[in-house]
């Protein structure tokens, strides 16, 4: 939780240790109906941190709820406070597509994507990344982080990670089981966030996780890159997007938080079967 005055935002104190100057930290929205309503402070001095004090540059919300000044059984309705910087950054060049969905011709932003393909039985780890700009909109297959048909894939961990400005999705885990996806940031990001691609992966775990700012898609539809026939093209992100996309009830949620969708924060789309190649 947090509590604002005139340039200082109170923080536990084992967050304000890993804040550093110049990082930027989001507040996010407080507002009903404010699902785009958020804020983002440029810390601008940490010397107070050991008592949680940092200071800040920017507008914060004086109304805001904090824990400092809700009753005990309302605390979380707090704002949520997290730091948007990383030391390893990824960022993508920016790109205009066309993209012909069956739909018309829709003039979408293309960026780098972060794909693990077939990797059964492999143990992957993903940490203390900020990719920015990643996600190919319009395009099936193309995500910040995504794990492809890896069947089991136990021990893997995709943790402590920030996504801002995403093209395309967030954290994609498709025809994958067993994954542990703790501890990330998802911030201004377009189409479903944290997704369950077909509707048959079990067993992942996400805990912890922020999602705000998820935007609705400007193209339609997503299309294969070979063709046009591949299943699961209409996941209703233009119209029905969501910050949590359930395709299984099979998998595991503690504690993550929606925090701003255009459409749903949660959205428990379960199919009588699956949907796509899994």
């Amino acid at each position: 939780g947090a509590g604002a005055s005139a340039g200082t935002l109170n923080v536990e104190a084992a967050f304000a240790g890993c804040v550093k100057v110049n990082d930027e930290l989001l507040l996010t929205s407080h507002e009903i109906g404010g699902w785009d309503k958020e804020s983002v402070v440029k810390v601008t001095s940490v010397a107070d941190a050991s008592n949680g004090n940092l200071v800040v540059s920017g507008s914060m919300p004086s109304d805001m709820p904090t824990e400092a000044n809700l009753i005990a059984a309302e605390k979380a309705f707090a704002v949520e406070v997290a730091r948007l910087n990383r030391d390893v950054v990824l960022t993508a060049e920016q790109e205009d597509a066309t993209v012909n969905v069956g739909a018309g011709d829709d003039v979408v932003q293309h960026g780098g994507h972060f794909i693990v393909m077939h990797t059964p039985n492999v143990a992957q780890k993903i940490s203390g990344l900020e990719i920015r700009g990643f996600g190919q909109q319009g395009e099936l297959g193309r995500y910040p982080i995504h794990f492809h048909m890896g069947a089991d894939v136990a021990g893997s961990v995709v943790s402590k990670n920030v996504i801002r400005q995403s093209n395309q999705r967030c954290i994609n885990i498709h025809g994958t089981n067993n994954v542990w996806i703790e501890d990330n940031v998802a911030y201004d990001t377009s189409g479903h966030c944290m997704v369950l691609e077909d509707g048959a992966e079990t067993g992942n775990t996400f805990k912890r996780n922020l999602a705000a700012r998820t935007r609705k898609h400007t193209a339609k539809e997503l299309k294969a890159q070979t063709g046009s026939s591949a299943s699961n093209v209409n996941t209703k992100e233009s119209s029905t997007v969501s910050s949590f996309w359930v395709t299984n009830a099979a998998n595991h949620y503690e504690n993550n938080v929606a925090a701003g969708s255009a459409s749903i924060g949660y959205w428990f789309d379960t199919q009588k079967q699956v949907n796509g190649m899994s």
